[in-house]
């Protein structure tokens, strides 16, 4: 593709894309563009969206498709592969309209007293890992299961959030997802990987 667009798409950490990130990143590159006063061909352009949208789709949809087809257990969902996967859409638009949450936003690198470096995040409610936890953990917070109330509130509700760990790498550890009432903060339990 050439310098103009390499530095970019290098730097693009797909372990925490989402919507908003995708979006920063294209005005970075205008930006970027414009200062250089480079001459750009709209077909470069367009070879360069459609190898980020690859690797999009690829962060997306493989891990997370995976785990919603299986329905890994413990806690199934009652619902068979095709059901839960005609809802995916929907959870993602309502991801995607929700506009706030009420408490504060969290993306920080934690050290623990053992040394190693936890990463804590708390309001990120555009990354589809949202729609997998119940899957990644074993619970029943899931589309289609026995969680499925708590878990659409979560998604959807101002509220409702999930805190999510995860190694210094990027690699998830636990799950922990609640809402706020007033002055309480309610915690659904502590669910660690199982995988």
């Amino acid at each position: 593709m050439g310098s103009n667009f390499d530095s970019i798409f290098e730097s693009i950490n797909m372990s925490s894309f989402d919507l908003i990130y995708f979006i920063n990143n294209i005005l970075k590159l205008a930006t970027q563009l414009e200062k250089s006063n480079q001459e750009i061909k709209l077909v470069e352009f367009l070879i360069f969206l459609i190898a980020l949208i690859k690797k999009v789709i690829l962060y997306l949809a493989k891990k997370n498709a995976i785990l919603m087809a299986t329905n890994p257990g413990p806690n199934f969902a009652n619902l068979n592969k095709t059901e839960r996967l005609n809802q995916v859409s929907a959870y993602l638009r309502k991801m995607y309209a929700r506009d706030k949450i009420n408490i504060p936003a969290i993306d920080e690198s934690i050290k623990l007293s053992s040394g190693n470096i936890i990463n804590v995040n708390v309001g990120n409610f555009t990354n589809p890992i949202n729609l997998t936890y119940g899957e990644r953990t074993g619970a029943c917070m899931r589309i289609g299961g026995v969680g499925k109330d708590l878990f659409d509130f979560c998604i959807e509700n101002p509220a409702g959030f999930h805190i999510r760990f995860s190694s210094e790498d990027g690699k998830f550890v636990s799950r922990v997802s609640g809402f706020r009432k007033g002055n309480t903060v309610f915690l659904n339990e502590l669910r660690n990987s199982v995988f």
